[in-house]
Parts: C-alpha cells; sequence; structure tokens
C-alpha cells in the first residue's frame, strides 16, 4: 500500500520491509509455506518497480525459504545476480555479504567473478573510502557496513543482534577489513559514515570475542581428507566437492556416487557443507534419498551430520520434504536412537509425530503410511538404544501421544481402526513385552469411559488389548473381566462409532486358541452377560452382540471340522449376523468337548444356566430368545453329554 501512493514515504517503506522480514520468521512457524513464497514475490516485485529498500529484507527470506527447502541454489544465484546488478544501490552493498556469508556454509558456490570474495572486499572499501569523491554519503555508510557483514554480522538487515559461525574472507582479508573500519571511524570527514563505522566495530568485536568466529572457505574442505590421491574414495569425494554447477545430467553418477560411499568408511570431515549443498541444490527425489542416507550412515562419526539430520526432524522442515524422502527418513530414525539421549529422542519422535497428520495431499493416503513406518520405528529406536530410559521413553511416546493420534486420524475417517490398532499392539509388544503399563491402561480405559463421547477411543483399546492377549501379554482373567463388561455396555449403547461386526470378528480371531478350561469359563460368563441383559429393569436388551460373539467362539472351538470350516464363511463381517444360525448346534459340539475334556459337572451347569436365561424371555418374543431355546434343545439331546436338565422344568417351558 505504502509502495502504490504517488509520492511514498521511504522511511514508512524501510520500517514495513523490516517488519515483513521479522514477519518472514513466523510464516513456516504457524505451518503456512505460501505466505513465506508470496512474501518473496513480493519483495521482488517491489524491487522491480525501484524499491531498493527490500534488498534489506530479501536475504532473511530467502534464507528461511532455503531452510525449508522452498527454493533452491538457483533461486539464491538470482538474487546474488540481481544484487552484482545493483551494487550502486547503497541497500545491495549490505545484503550481498550478509547473504553469502551465511549461504557458503550450507555449500552454496558462486560462480560469477563478479562475487569472489576479495573481489567483493576491494568494491566494499573502494566504495566506503571513496578516493575518487563520487559516491554518496549514503552509500559510503552502507559499505562501511558491508565488510562489516563480510565477517559474519548482520548489519541493516538484522533487527535483533546475532552472530555467525563464519566468515566469507580469510583472516589475512578480515584484518584489511578491520582496519578500514578503524580507520573511518576516526578520519572520515562525514559524521555519518563515523557513526556507521564506530557501529560496525562494536558489532565486530562482539563476533570475535565470543568465540563464535571461525572461518569458513573452499581451501578448508581439503583438511579432512587424509587419504592417497589414488584411492576410489578420496577422488569419489574429491569429484563431489570440485563440481561448481549442478545440472540435472549430473543426479545419476551423484546418487550413485553417494550410495557407494555410504556402505564405506570414509575419513573424518565436515560432510554437512557437502550434503546440505547437494540438497538444495534441487535435483530430484534420488539424490536427496542418497544425501539422507549418507548422513544417516555416517552422522556417528560427524557431529556435523548428525546437526543436519535432527534439523530435518523440526516439523516446519520435514513436511515440506518429498514423500518419499519422508518415508527414507522415518524407516532410518532409529539409527539416531543410539547417538542422543532419551530426552533427545523423545523430542525428535515427539517432533515428527506433530509434521505427519501435516504430511499428504490425497485424503491422508502419505500420514497414514508415515504413521505406520512410525509405528515400526518407535521400538526400533528402543530396540537400538537397548536402554531402559529409551524404552521408558518409547512406551510413554505410543500411550501418550501415539495412540491419541490413533484415535484421531480413525474418526476423522483417514484410516482403518483395526489395521492400525493392531500395528500399534505389535509396537507396544516389541517395546515392553511384560506390558504392564500398556495393558494397565487399556484396562482402565474400558473400565472408566464406557461413555459414547469416549467410542472411538473405547474400541481401540478393546482391540488392543484383544491383539496383546494374541501375543501372549495379557492373562485370560484379565482379559475376560475387562472386555465381557464393556462388550456387554456396547450391546445396549447406540454409539455408531463402534464397528460391531468387525469387533465380534476381532475377538472371536483373538480368543481362538483359548485353553478347554478358559473357553467354560467364557461360555459361563457371556451366558451369564445376556441374562443380565435380558433381565435389566433400566436398559432391557437382547444382547446381540453378546449373541453373535457366542456363535462365533462356538465355531472357533467347534472339535467338528466341518463347523470349523463355517468360519470363512463367518469371517465376513456382512456374515456375522448369520452366526445365530449355526450357533445351537457348534454350542452343542463344544459342549460335549468341554464335557470331556474339562469338567462334566461345570458343562451341566452350562446348560442349567442357559435353561435359566431360555426362562428370562421378555414379554415380546425375539429371534434371540428362539436361538436360546435350540440352543437348550440341542443340548439336551445331545447323548453324549448325559445332562441332567430337569425335564419338568423343559417340558413346562416349551409347553407354555
Amino acid at each position: 500500500d505504502l509502495a502504490s501512493r504517488s509520492n511514498p514515504n521511504k522511511a514508512k517503506i524501510s520500517a514495513a520491509v523490516t517488519a515483513l522480514a521479522l514477519a518472514s520468521e513466523g510464516c513456516m512457524v504457524a505451518q503456512q509455506p505460501q505466505w513465506l513464497m508470496g512474501l518473496r514475490e513480493l519483495l521482488l516485485a517491489l524491487y522491480a518497480k525501484g524499491f531498493s529498500e527490500v534488498l534489506t529484507a530479501l536475504p532473511v527470506v530467502l534464507l528461511q525459504c532455503l531452510q525449508f527447502d522452498l527454493i533452491g541454489w538457483n533461486q539464491v544465484d538470482s538474487f546474488v545476480d540481481l544484487c552484482v546488478a545493483g551494487l550502486d544501490d547503497p541497500e545491495a552493498l549490505v545484503a550481498l555479504p550478509y547473504l553469502l556469508c551465511r549461504t557458503q556454509p550450507l555449500g552454496h558456490v558462486v560462480t560469477s567473478p563478479d562475487v569472489a570474495s576479495r573481489k567483493l572486499l576491494t568494491r566494499l572499501m573502494d566504495v566506503a573510502t571513496d578516493p575518487s569523491r563520487q559516491f554518496t554519503a549514503t552509500a559510503r555508510a552502507y559499505a562501511t557496513l558491508g565488510l562489516a557483514n563480510l565477517l559474519g554480522v548482520g548489519l541493516a538487515i538484522d533487527v535483533r543482534p546475532t552472530s555467525w559461525k563464519g566468515m566469507l574472507v580469510s583472516r589475512v582479508d578480515a584484518e584489511k577489513a578491520i582496519a578500514c573500519v578503524t580507520s573511518l571511524a576516526s578520519l572520515c570527514p562525514i559524521q555519518r559514515v563515523r557513526i556507521y563505522a564506530a557501529w560496525a566495530l562494536g558489532a565486530i568485536a562482539s563476533v570475535g570475542t565470543s568465540g563464535d568466529a571461525t572461518h569458513v572457505s573452499g581451501a578448508g574442505m581439503d583438511a579432512g581428507l587424509q587419504l592417497p590421491p589414488s584411492s576410489i574414495t578420496y577422488k569419489l569425494l574429491d569429484r563431489l566437492r570440485q563440481v561448481k554447477q549442478f545440472s540435472a545430467a549430473d543426479a545419476n553418477w551423484i546418487s550413485s556416487t553417494l550410495t557407494g560411499l555410504a556402505a564405506c568408511q570414509i575419513p573424518t570431515f565436515h560432510y554437512a557443507t557437502l550434503v546440505q549443498r547437494l540438497l538444495k541444490a534441487g535435483l530430484g527425489d534420488d539424490v536427496a534419498l542418497s544425501v539422507v542416507s549418507f548422513a544417516f550412515r555416517h552422522c556417528v562419526q560427524d557431529p556435523s551430520l548428525l546437526s543436519f539430520v535432527l534439523e530435518m526432524t523440526s516439523p516446519p522442515r520435514f513436511q515440506h520434504l518429498s514423500p518419499a524422502l519422508q518415508v527414507s527418513f522415518v524407516r532410518q530414525v532409529p539409527a539416531l536412537a543410539k547417538l542422543v539421549p532419551p530426552t533427545q529422542l523423545h523430542t525428535i519422535l515427539s517432533a515428527l509425530l506433530v509434521a505427519i497428520p501435516r504430511c499428504g495431499r490425497h485424503a491422508g493416503d502419505d500420514s497414514r503410511r508415515l504413521f505406520e513406518l512410525m509405528l515400526e520405528a518407535i521400538p526400533a529406536c528402543a530396540s537400538a538404544a537397548a536402554s531402559p530410559a529409551a524404552t521408558a521413553v518409547c512406551t510413554d511416546m505410543l500411550l501418550d501421544d501415539v495412540f491419541p493420534q490413533l484415535i484421531a486420524a480413525t474418526t476423522s475417517e483417514t484410516m482403518s481402526l483395526l489395521p492400525l490398532c493392531r500395528a500399534f499392539a505389535m509396537a507396544v509388544f516389541k517395546v515392553d513385552p511384560k506390558q504392564q503399563q500398556a495393558k494397565r491402561s487399556f484396562i482402565d480405559l474400558l473400565r472408566l469411559h464406557q461413555q459414547p463421547d469416549h467410542a472411538a477411543e473405547d474400541v481401540a483399546a478393546c482391540v488392543c488389548l484383544l491383539e496383546l492377549f494374541r501375543l501372549g501379554g495379557v492373562e485370560p482373567k484379565e482379559l475376560r473381566g475387562a472386555v465381557l463388561p464393556y462388550l456387554a455396555s456396547c450391546a445396549t449403547s447406540s454409539r455408531s462409532l463402534i464397528p460391531v461386526e468387525t469387533l465380534v470378528l476381532h475377538a472371536a480371531a483373538s480368543l481362538g486358541q483359548l485353553q478347554p478350561n478358559d473357553q467354560l469359563l467364557w461360555l459361563l460368563d457371556l451366558v451369564n452377560w445376556i441374562g443380565l441383559k435380558l433381565s435389566s429393569t433400566q436398559t432391557p436388551s437382547s444382547g446381540l452382540l453378546l449373541v453373535l460373539l457366542l456363535g462365533a467362539l462356538c465355531v472357533r472351538w467347534s472339535p467338528v471340522a466341518a463347523t470349523q470350516a463355517q468360519w470363512l464363511w463367518l469371517s465376513n463381517p456382512d456374515q456375522v449376523p448369520f452366526v445365530a444360525n449355526v450357533l445351537p448346534a457348534a454350542f452343542a459340539q463344544v459342549l460335549v468337548k468341554l464335557h470331556a475334556q474339562v469338567d462334566a459337572h461345570a458343562a451341566r451347569d452350562l446348560v442349567s444356566q442357559l435353561l435359566v436365561l431360555v426362562q428370562q424371555r421378555p414379554q415380546q418374543r425375539t429371534d434371540t430368545c428362539s436361538v436360546h431355546e435350540a440352543m437348550v434343545v440341542y443340548a439336551y439331546v445331545v447323548p453324549q453329554t448325559q445332562l441332567c436338565v430337569d425335564a419338568a422344568k423343559f417340558i413346562d417351558h416349551f409347553c407354555s
């Protein structure tokens, strides 16, 4: 708005530009990359209209875009060319050294001879000292600040004081720049230049005494390559480092080279500069995947690579990686578990879990894949770290962070509940096979949260508990005491989120291998709960879900092969309601088995309890009542059991 006026106020524009530079730092915090890219386009458009003030904000915006992989080196080079062409603008004199001082440590290589560090130093010194008397006071003042920016400070650009580990020039040239600024601070006849020179000296002194100043240049990259020049490893690394400008044609050999180097021993070296440069070259997913694999493989020996990998776990950075790169990254996260303390491992996993729901472009497909990979990665982290503290971190992460996210994902219908619950239970079991914490958590959920508002949470807890039982982490008695009351509550609930048929099938499948004595206890409790539902005065119910479960279990436990074969037909959720058709015969077959294998007296008690159940029928007969009656009839006529049912009660019931 300020720039569109006929006579724009330069001071207000400068203030607005500074505010925009500050705002750029919050765009990715708010998860809005389009704001950041739009801000970059806006500033470039303003510069094209002649507003050179934006040059002091563009480096900050470009660095933010570069950090989150929204732009590559080509866009940085375009801005460098813009500054070189506009060096007559005072703002370009501070913007160019500021940007280059921060991109060179990331592996940025400038091929233009006009931007060579010594030539840029000479240009800035010529403008600042102005021996030919051709530059304005503003240009000389900004050139003075530019000399300081060559040494790593951010004058005229950074609103807050910052320090940067790196200089754009050698130490000898840095001393020349400091001498020039010192001379200007004491001898320059222009007061504004003297003030700016004093400002620059103070900033340089602050960086110099902080111990952060480190010379970064291309020559220093040879320090760690203590290998014979004839070795293959040396030649491969040297070729990667010597390439000045990358093109699409380089992608294949770079990817192959990094893949080979990831599998072999390499010398000690600061590799972060190299991998940053390759990653931001925009050469495609193959190169990016090779870069990440190389970094994970060698971060154990190079702290700079470890820092590079850890930076990629931040949610704004991670969610803007390509889907293939996200998948590869999550798969390799367990490699970090041995290198970082448990508290930092928790931070890494938490950051990735925060980023995952925002990943994916089509109906959560990418998010689901990443979520499943996290369920594999967390147990792998616990195994790799092999410490009680790391195990506790991974257990807490699964129960406190992953489980609520699983509920949220399935409630929003972006993911299927049952497969994810199975994967989640497997992850919990791998982290802690004894399952004490997880088991208590799920049992408490089923006991305390039998309310409509917690439907998805309860179903997930039930499925996970059944799966843990199948894996051997829960005792049959514990499972029966938690699951049966919950299923009985489901029988009277109108909760639409509960997939009754799926739940019945999963429960029957999980309980298929119960021992005969446990089978008898389940049958006794099931019949008892069905009776409680029928006799309830507050919420009378036929207990259809429990009847379906009873039928499914009898089919699974039947010793008759023909009856067991019907499970293949009943295992389709659409066919579950028809289980009542085979329940009477299957029940009688299981009864015969239990009569012989467990306790004849207990088997007869089961039939007697079933007869009591039949006598509790509601005023209006239902289909389930006829099923119960058929079960009693089948049980009564089975000769193998010699059941002692009271004949008088039996005849009275069916004749009444």
